[in-house]
């Protein structure tokens, strides 16, 4: 779930990029990935994509949302909460 200060599609695909660095910069300082190796049944859906597919497809989905012209807006699949379903809804 995104912070509560996202409140537009840029600052959701700004929020996704930074999780991700987070996540990454996280990893390498406490050997998680060692933990990964040897925990290999222990993986959720979400740490099988790789982070640099991620960040390529926060790039593309930015990119969308520019040509579209809508960066600035907040929800656009109809509720009223910024979520990640938010991002794909100018591919529809």
């Amino acid at each position: 779930m995104p912070d509560r200060d996202v409140v537009t599609i840029r600052d959701l695909v700004y929020y996704q990029y930074a999780t991700i660095i987070a996540k990454s910069a996280f990893a390498a300082s406490d050997g998680r990935e060692g933990y990964r190796l040897t925990h290999r049944d222990d993986k959720r859906f979400y740490d099988s994509i790789p982070p640099l597919l991620e960040k390529k497809y926060l790039k593309t989905i930015y990119h969308c949302h520019s040509c579209s012209g809508t960066l600035a807006k907040g929800h656009l699949d109809g509720d009223e909460m910024v979520t990640v379903l938010d991002m794909d809804a100018v591919i529809r």
